[in-house]
């Protein structure tokens, strides 16, 4: 049962001059490709939005061509791509972005992907670099097939100056269906160091060698060498820095990319300038199934329909088109604004606690509308239990030092 509900505005607004745009305002990355932004004619190329012009050549030999698959409430209503096969992906033969030689190089690799289904043993490549412009090998960032009940794990593949790769798994399963922000780092001491991160959840290894890279041949979706097969999922977002990020760095781009995917991740939110604009400590008991309309012009980022648990919010009352659909008039007025909303954890059965004379149940569930500055109208739409014939539905509001009675 969906119900839809408006909230009306507040009143507050600043201005702020924005720069270049860059993930998270982090500058600059190497390579930046987008499912949101990519061109008139993705079936030749996939814009490179850093800057440096490492535009990603449509390979589809053989295959239907390429097209932007619309945005759905399963990606959180952000395009994508998918169909992913050994012909059919996107690569770079020279992005510049390490040297094209043998060199200890460090780098930082983000992906946001989907996947519903991961067959046992397959190694999907996301993304990965190489030397040749047939491979896409080490390093490289895959999701590794399990056979268990999620789509696999994530597996970074890190390349020595001799033998075999070497492989670096994270411990905690990618679910299935559900969209996994990731991100994984080499650096440290003779560029030794890993370490990994699902949606939030980090884990660091060391390396037995130093990891090296060979080349400047980047590709996305399909790598061999050693290790490596066509992802199979969807693939919405993929950033590389030919440097190490600190972990403010890598605050800033990972909650980039959780605004705008809506993925519950870290327990800090920062926006481009490096502000927290949500902070776990600060909403103690309403920390579950966080998500934020949001706009962040130094990231790109215009977030204008989103939603977690059993609820979504827009500016628009439409809960089908994509975030980037024009049937969205709706946007923020000002730049830097941001509005979370995060629940109780607890789920949407009936509940008499906390009722009025008068209201018979409400759900369990409780929502917390964490707000920085202006914002327009902002529908909500909730995914209630069936109720009997003739019940009336109502949004309370409920401040912290008072029940709903």
């Amino acid at each position: 049962m969906r119900n839809v509900f408006k909230l009306l505005p507040l009143a507050m607004a600043i201005s702020l001059t924005a720069e270049a745009a860059a993930p998270g305002g982090v500058s600059t990355p190497s390579v930046w490709v987008r499912s949101d932004s990519t061109g008139a004619d993705i079936n030749h190329e996939w814009p490179d939005m850093s800057g440096n012009g490492n535009h990603l050549e449509a390979i589809s030999d053989h295959h239907e061509k390429w097209c932007v698959k619309k945005g759905d409430e399963a990606h959180n209503f952000q395009p994508y791509l998918t169909g992913f096969e050994h012909d059919r992906y996107f690569r770079n033969y020279d992005t510049d972005m390490v040297p094209d030689f043998t060199t200890e190089s460090p780098l930082t690799i983000f992906a946001v992907t989907y996947s519903d289904y991961y067959a046992s043993g397959d190694k999907g490549r996301i993304t990965g670099l190489d030397s040749t412009s047939h491979y896409g090998g080490e390093p490289g960032l895959s999701l590794s097939g399990t056979g268990g009940a999620g789509a696999g794990e994530l597996l970074l593949r890190a390349e020595k100056h001799s033998g075999y790769g070497m492989n670096v798994y994270h411990p905690q399963p990618v679910e299935l269906n559900g969209i996994t922000a990731s991100y994984a780092v080499i650096g440290g001491s003779d560029n030794r160091s890993v370490t990994l991160s699902v949606n939030g959840q980090t884990h660091s290894a060391t390396l037995h060698e130093s990891s090296i890279t060979r080349g400047d041949n980047i590709v996305v979706g399909y790598g061999t060498k050693d290790s490596g097969d066509a992802f199979s999922g969807d693939i919405m977002e993929v950033i590389w820095y030919n440097r190490e990020l600190n972990a403010e760095e890598l605050e800033r781009v990972s909650s980039y990319l959780a605004m705008k995917y809506g993925v519950t991740g870290s327990d800090r939110y920062y926006d481009s300038y490096g502000d927290v604009v949500w902070d776990a400590a600060e909403n103690t008991g309403f920390t579950s199934n966080l998500f934020s309309l949001v706009r962040d012009d130094e990231s790109s980022l215009d977030v204008r329909i989103s939603g977690e648990g059993a609820l979504m919010a827009a500016l628009d009352n439409d809960f089908t088109s994509a975030n980037n659909a024009p049937e969205r008039i709706t946007t923020f007025p000002s730049d830097m604004t941001y509005v979370f909303i995060s629940d109780n954890g607890e789920a949407t059965d009936l509940s008499t606690d906390e009722t009025a004379e008068g209201y018979g149940s409400r759900v369990a569930t409780e929502w917390l509308v964490h707000a920085n500055i202006s914002f327009p109208e902002i529908v909500l739409q909730f995914d209630l239990p069936v109720l009997a014939d003739g019940a009336e539905v109502y949004l309370v509001k409920k401040s912290f030092d008072h029940d709903f009675s």
